[in-house]
Order: C-alpha cells, then sequence, then structure tokens
C-alpha cells in the first residue's frame, strides 16, 4: 500500500515481481524489497533482528510443581512463566507451554474459553520435561496428582 502498487507475486523459486503505475514508488519498493531480502530490515521494525535476551537463572526441577503467571493464550495451549527473570526486565523469565491436552483431566475444546472461564492469571503447573529446547508444563498431571492423595 505505501508503494502504491497493483501487483506483488513471491513465485515458487522465490523470486518477487513487482508492478506498478509510478516508476519511482516502483523503484522504492523494489529498494524496500531488496533491505529486507538481504536481512537490513528496510521495514518499520528498522535494522536487522536483535537476539533476544536468554532466561539465565536455576534450571527447572523435573516433577516439580510451579504457580505461573500466564504469558499468552493460543487454540494449542497455553504459555505460563514459571521462573521469573531479572527485576530490571533485563532478562526474560522461564516460560513454558501447557498444551491443551495438558489443562484439565477432562476434554478441553476451547483453549482460551477455558482459561478465561476459570478467571485466573496463573496456574499451577508440574514441569515434566524439555523437548527440543521447548519447556513442557502440565496442569493435568497437578489435578491427577491432587485426586490421588487423600
Amino acid at each position: 500500500e505505501d508503494f502504491g502498487l497493483s501487483n506483488m507475486d513471491v513465485g515458487e523459486d522465490g523470486q518477487i515481481q513487482l508492478s506498478g503505475f509510478s516508476t519511482e514508488k516502483l523503484a522504492e519498493a523494489q529498494e524496500f524489497v531488496k533491505k529486507l531480502v538481504a536481512g537490513g530490515g528496510g521495514g518499520r521494525g528498522g535494522g536487522p533482528r536483535k537476539d533476544r535476551p536468554q532466561y539465565v537463572g536455576p534450571d527447572p526441577v523435573l516433577n516439580e510443581t510451579y504457580t505461573g503467571k500466564i504469558t499468552g493464550i493460543q487454540k494449542f495451549g497455553v504459555f505460563v512463566e514459571i521462573l521469573p527473570g531479572a527485576e530490571d526486565g533485563s532478562t526474560p523469565g522461564l516460560e513454558g507451554l501447557v498444551h491443551v491436552s495438558e489443562l484439565h483431566t477432562d476434554r478441553i475444546r476451547n483453549c482460551e474459553g477455558f482459561v478465561r472461564s476459570m478467571g485466573f492469571e496463573e496456574l499451577t503447573v508440574k514441569y515434566v520435561g524439555n523437548d527440543r529446547g521447548k519447556i513442557q508444563l502440565s496442569r493435568k498431571a497437578v489435578l491427577e496428582e491432587k485426586k490421588a492423595t487423600p
């Protein structure tokens, strides 16, 4: 839209074809695309992508129960920060995913609706493992443990 293009097409081979009515705007669009492809940003984000700060605190303990802050809700599950980051915000907390199948002992069809209906800002979860660098959490394991304990 910013460049007044009439068409932009990216072929299967990765070639980009731009067409427009203003040669001046078309030249600006070409420069923009060249910067994006070269990794120089070019967009409103400004500049090349920077590495994200990494969590630097203690590792979670397998099968340990944590109460963490809900940081995001998706169709496939809930992201929960189980260990805090630096107080000054320089490093993030340790965040993991509670897959929708691990939210409850019953089947959950609508993850967002379920979490919002509970009205929780925090969840008590169990650290159940690390798969390819992804922290796996389970609320179902906590519920089953409570049910088994008299």
